[in-house]
């Protein structure tokens, strides 16, 4: 009895060893392709992607100040400066969106 539980035991790792290998190379194939979908895109649209998220980030972060400020005055700033930031954020997508290599499903 005692072998049969560690002959089981011995199956059942070899088969979570066998899935992890098989989850290991269906990651490393979601990244290959990955890789190659990101090297066909033009480098301009990477250059506005980049630049969306880094106006994006300014965005959040400056109505959260906004939303902290002590003063009406930092507050009014720093609104200021997250609509600016939002602003500039639009240039870069309506410029990918331009290019018309993405969808509007991506």
């Amino acid at each position: 009895w005692k072998d049969e539980v560690e002959g089981q035991e011995q199956a059942e790792d070899k088969f979570e060893d066998g899935g992890a290998r098989e989850a290991h190379k269906e990651e490393d194939w979601e990244a290959e392709l990955e890789a190659r979908c990101l090297e066909m895109l033009p480098c301009r649209v990477g250059q506005d992607l980049k630049w969306f998220v880094w106006n994006q980030i300014w965005r959040r972060f400056n109505a959260k100040l906004a939303a902290l400020a002590k003063t009406h005055k930092d507050r009014e700033k720093r609104l200021d400066m997250a609509q600016e930031d939002a602003e500039r954020m639009n240039v870069h997508l309506r410029a990918v969106e331009a290019t018309r290599t993405l969808s509007g499903r991506t």
